[in-house]
């Protein structure tokens, strides 16, 4: 049965949150706290002697923020949501429904949801699986099958149909600590632009990153970024193999078949002087 109460900020477990905090709205809603009181519960779910949030972390700083030492919030027993996938497809469901998420927020709770829905699938009963059968799931056929879990209504609703949901799954890859640095600025809204930043190296991306964060003045995008690490005068000069590497993950599944046939021989040379290397170190 749901109840609500006061609870002590302390008790609720807040690690682990999907949507990086914006301390510009957490400063608003802690004025806002500070003149009407706080006017929306937060969501929680029991768990032992204390809580998980469920949903209200910006609500949770702002309380903070004003020195609060309890917070009001809506509780859910525990059997609710048993689980920490439980929980997790909570916060991405009840986000999802808002209107004010970036595309970059959209894209982490898309690839959230995948890997919940990825992780209920029955396992695989034990034997030998033929090479196509083994092989995971690639973004195409995992876009294809999710689709399916939204009605007609939410998926317009959402603008989450199977190519937007193939486009959050690519997005969602650059590595978190960089879609961190990037969570409150204006690329984090421009699809686009996280393609692009999507496609290139790890190296690359941080090294776009890097100039987009710390001087906002020379770039404010990735290709305004890319032109100065590309272009600048001493700029040290891109490998020839992280081109190729940018030209390769644009491919799609079939190309990039017909690439590694044609470099087959070359790549089982590559997998041996490896397997030794790894004998060598163990």
């Amino acid at each position: 049965m749901t109840t609500h109460s006061m609870i002590s900020l302390a008790s609720i477990e807040t690690e682990g949150r999907l949507r990086a905090l914006d301390p510009v709205w957490v400063s608003v809603l802690a004025e806002e706290f500070a003149r009407d009181g706080q006017t929306d519960a937060i969501r929680v779910v029991a768990r032992g002697n204390g809580f998980k949030l469920v949903k209200g972390a910006r609500r949770i700083a702002a309380a903070l923020q004003l020195g609060w030492s309890e917070i009001e919030a809506r509780i859910e027993p525990e059997e609710a949501l048993p689980d920490d996938a439980a929980v997790r497809l909570a916060e991405i469901k009840s986000n999802m429904l808002r209107s004010d998420l970036t595309a970059l927020d959209r894209a982490v709770y898309v690839a959230a949801w995948c890997e919940i829905y990825q992780g209920a699938q029955p396992a695989q009963k034990p034997g030998r699986k033929k090479a196509a059968e083994a092989a995971p799931e690639s973004d195409e056929e995992l876009s294809t099958k999710l689709v399916l879990n939204w009605t007609e209504a939410a998926q317009q609703a959402l603008k989450i149909g199977r190519m937007g949901i193939f486009r959050s799954l690519k997005i969602a890859k650059i590595e978190g600590d960089l879609r961190s640095r990037i969570a409150l600025h204006a690329i984090a809204d421009v699809q686009r632009e996280l393609l692009l930043l999507a496609e290139l190296t790890p190296v690359r991306q941080r090294a776009v990153v890097d100039l987009l964060t710390s001087d906002p003045a020379k770039a404010t995008s990735v290709t305004e970024a890319l032109a100065l690490l590309d272009h600048a005068p001493g700029a040290k000069p891109v490998p020839v193999y992280e081109r190729m590497y940018e030209r390769f993950v644009r491919l799609k599944a079939p190309e990039k078949e017909a690439f590694f046939e044609m470099n087959a021989e070359a790549i089982d040379v590559w997998l041996a002087k490896r397997a030794t290397k790894r004998g060598r170190a163990a």
